[in-house]
This record gives structure tokens, C-alpha cells and sequence, in this order.
């Protein structure tokens, strides 16, 4: 997956291939629905920048229901195929 943003994304989350955002250092948002858009957050300003994903193959999210549900423990379930880019994944 190719952009114009540099930054370390620590965290992904999806409702469909279609609907992915991915959070990184210095508080870029990055949301992908066939384009990027980059929300920069400091302390004092927010600045909003759109910039087009050149991506061949698209990310590939699912998530299935919570299983071994417990009163203190859970079992999250999903499912990600990042189809050849660099992700990390965080389930809470």
C-alpha cells in the first residue's frame, strides 16, 4: 500500500474491506474507504488532509462475534489480510 503519509500506525480496526482505520504516532487517523484521509491532532489544532491510497489489492477486515465471554475475561474474534502491506493489529 502506497502513501504520502509517514507515520507509525500501532493500531487497525475495520467493519468491512471497505471501512478501515488504522491510528498512528503524533495522532494520524488514517480511514480507507477507496481513499485516505489523515487527520492530524495536536494539542492546540487540528489539521485535515485527504490524499488518494494507490493500493492494488485492498486490506481484507472481518470480525466475528465474542466467544468464551466470562465475568472478568473474552474472547475477541476477526480476521485481517493486509494483502501485502505493513499493519499491526489491537483488539479491546
Amino acid at each position: 500500500m502506497t502513501s504520502a503519509i509517514y507515520a507509525n500506525l500501532r493500531g487497525v480496526w475495520g467493519s468491512s474491506e471497505k471501512n478501515v482505520f488504522a491510528v498512528g504516532d503524533n495522532g494520524t487517523i488514517l480511514n480507507y474507504n477507496n481513499t485516505t484521509t489523515v487527520i492530524t491532532n495536536s494539542a492546540t489544532s487540528v489539521t485535515n488532509t485527504s490524499a488518494t491510497l494507490n493500493a492494488s489489492i485492498n486490506p481484507a477486515v472481518s470480525t466475528n462475534a465474542a466467544t468464551s465471554v466470562t465475568d472478568t475475561s473474552v474472547k475477541l474474534n476477526g480476521i485481517v489480510n493486509p494483502n501485502g502491506a505493513v499493519v499491526s493489529i489491537k483488539q479491546q
